[in-house]
């Protein structure tokens, strides 16, 4: 029901129908892609759900809702060759295709800081649709940046000559557990101040400095604020300060874990957490190690930063020989999203029958046929 709804959503978000007011925060967003031809969501066939799994038969004597059989979960912390020997040992059935496409689920939804340690989101105003942002956002795609206020605005921010802005990831701890992870990546992109939205921010806790301001009013005609380059064709030799910038989505960030970080970007993660394996990685095994760090971010040795850390990509093959690395899957799950919806199903429908290879009972066709109405505006009589 998450996917069907989330497909809802997004192609509702596609046509630029308003949804941000009267009709609660379920329909709460932005489409990064409304107007483009391939923004919307068909789903090809109707999910194959089946039922008859009964896998938790022995229950605590004194708390019989409690099943005793002990659950095997991935680790967030690992790296992509472990994540894959997880799903090797758990999921024999699934391919490197299927275990990138259910990756894919995290276009919906956020860790919650209380039970993971890890804050934010994964797809920044986009946790109620179902689409391919978040493959999008995992290669680095250019991305529109969204200012988490107002709430209630989608306006597109971008660098000081109008265009969509570079992005990247950034490795980061808060050092919350006592082994100083635990580690997450952390997305940002290259944009002016949301200046465009001064007046709406003025007297909420993210309205613009100062200095930002400065940015967006003393600037040349035909910008968006001052720029930190003659030309857009040339490159910011300073990401870190100026009007044009690397800016987090402070209070809607994006971010990934290691788990699936890994499956695109290789990296190592030892047995006490700590990331290792790129340029840029270094300082988190001497500083996760102390006891006087409260933040660490990846940054290149004797450099200041931060910065992206110089990871190559994930050639993991599975099974391999399989002539699919996986890097090149969230690649082309970034650029075509049918594929990704597509696989999605696939994975989904696999993962749901991992231990019955006699199969299970297929469950009436929930979907043909089946629409779901835009509710009404609570707020119109």
């Amino acid at each position: 029901m998450a996917v069907e709804f989330g497909v809802l959503v997004n192609n509702l978000k596609c046509e630029e129908v308003d949804l941000t007011e009267g009709r609660g925060t379920s329909y709460y967003g932005c489409a990064h892609h409304a107007g483009d031809p391939g923004c919307k969501v068909n789903i090809e066939r109707p999910f194959q759900f089946h039922t008859g799994r009964s896998d938790c038969t022995e229950h605590d004597a004194e708390f019989p809702y409690k099943a005793t059989k002990e659950e095997k979960h991935p680790s967030a912390q690992d790296a992509g060759r472990k994540t894959i020997e997880y799903f090797q040992t758990e999921f024999p059935d699934l391919t490197g295709r299927d275990i990138v496409a259910l990756m894919g689920a995290h276009t919906m939804g956020q860790p919650h800081i209380d039970i993971s340690q890890i804050p934010y989101q994964w797809t920044s105003k986009g946790g109620r649709m179902f689409n391919n942002d978040y493959y999008r956002n995992i290669v680095g795609e250019d991305r529109w940046f969204f200012k988490a206020e107002p709430h209630n605005q989608c306006e597109k921010i971008g660098n000081a000559f109008g265009e969509k802005p570079k992005a990247q990831w950034l490795a980061h701890t808060r050092m919350t557990s006592v082994n100083g992870g635990p580690v997450f990546w952390i997305h940002r992109n290259h944009v002016c101040p949301a200046c465009q939205l001064e007046e709406a921010l003025e007297g909420m806790p993210l309205a613009l400095m100062d200095w930002e301001k400065d940015c967006c009013h003393n600037k040349p005609e035909g910008t968006f604020c001052r720029p930190d380059r003659e030309s857009a064709d040339m490159e910011d030799d300073d990401l870190n300060t100026g009007c044009e910038r690397m800016r987090f989505i402070s209070g809607a960030d994006e971010i990934a874990i290691n788990a699936e970080m890994g499956l695109y970007k290789q990296f190592e993660v030892d047995d006490d957490g700590v990331i290792y394996g790129c340029r840029g990685l270094e300082i988190f095994n001497t500083t996760m190690r102390g006891t006087k760090a409260r933040t660490v971010w990846s940054v290149p040795p004797g450099e200041y930063g931060p910065y992206e850390p110089e990871c190559e990509k994930q050639t993991i093959q599975h099974p391999a020989g399989s002539g699919e690395p996986l890097y090149t899957i969230f690649e082309e799950f970034a650029s075509n999203q049918q594929n990704f919806v597509r696989d999605f199903i696939i994975a989904l429908e696999k993962m749901s029958a991992n231990g019955y290879p006699e199969g299970l009972t297929l469950a009436p066709d929930h979907w043909t046929d089946v629409s779901c109405p835009l509710p009404a505006d609570r707020d119109t009589p």
